[in-house]
């Protein structure tokens, strides 16, 4: 095989010095560390409580003649424990919930009563009229895609009752609830 001057197999070997594979051999170790310390760290949360270091009772208390070397210790300082962290504590994203509080119900009034029932609308279109002399007025009705012919008095599929004609209103009678409806067909002449 030929070799090319300059291409080498391993272009990394070349740049790659004792400084630099040093550095990258220390860098797991450095931040293994660095996470122990920061795990470790002694931040107080003021919500902790807090403890009193233990002083002496039996030493003299200080004055301002004594010397800085032999003066007793100073008051006690706040010692908080050190902080321990739940890893795997469960986090919630969303707010709680406001506790129940305890306030004095009212007694159960009456349920209110269901709504009365009502008809359906009308399943009918006014197309027209028919008028001939001597005859009663028809009045052509479309229902989906049946046309229908209806007079007064007239029952439609035996749900309807065809009951009155009057001002340009078209009355119904719902059977099965015994409820009026109206179907506006427009001014009779």
């Amino acid at each position: 095989m030929k070799r090319i001057p300059g291409l080498h197999r391993q272009p990394w070997k070349s740049t790659l010095t004792p400084l630099v594979a040093l550095i990258l051999a220390a860098l797991p170790v450095i931040m293994a560390a660095a996470s122990v310390l920061i795990a470790s760290d002694d931040t107080t949360d003021p919500a902790a409580p807090l403890k009193m270091a233990e002083v002496d009772e039996g030493a003299p208390q200080g004055g301002s003649n004594v010397p800085d070397d032999v003066r007793p210790p100073s008051p006690p300082v706040p010692v908080q424990p050190p902080r321990v962290v739940d890893i795997f504590s469960v986090q919630r994203w969303e707010s709680r919930p406001p506790a129940p509080t305890q306030t004095q119900t009212a007694p159960p009034s009456r349920p209110t009563p269901p709504p009365a029932p009502q008809a359906p609308p009308l399943p009918f279109r006014y197309i027209g009229k028919i008028t001939e002399p001597g005859k009663a007025d028809a009045f052509l009705l479309a229902q989906g895609e049946r046309v229908l012919s209806i007079s007064i008095g007239d029952s439609i599929n035996g749900t309807y009752i065809v009951d009155k004609y009057e001002n340009g209103q078209l009355g119904f009678l719902y059977r099965p609830l015994k409820i009026r409806q109206t179907l506006y067909v427009g001014v009779s002449p």
